[in-house]
């Protein structure tokens, strides 16, 4: 059973932490992870830095564009 598959049978979201490179981002995928962070998607941020990080970053997108902010949780 992958990752994701095991978490949602439990009802549990797993996070996968510390992501850095796309390898790393493309091995969580392939596992059924729904949701990453780490230095690869952003810096660490205060939260009102986050804010506006988030703001800023996911307006206007695309479908397509935001495909990455939806693999991290954010739409």
């Amino acid at each position: 059973m992958r990752l994701g598959a095991l978490g949602k049978e439990l009802r549990i979201p797993i996070v996968a932490e510390g992501v850095e490179t796309s390898e790393q981002a493309q091995q969580v995928r392939s596992l059924g992870v729904r949701y990453a962070q780490g230095w690869f998607y952003a810096r660490a941020m205060t939260g009102d830095d986050c804010g506006w990080w988030l703001s800023n970053n996911l307006k206007g997108r695309t479908h397509e564009e935001a495909a990455a902010s939806d693999f991290m949780g954010l739409t």
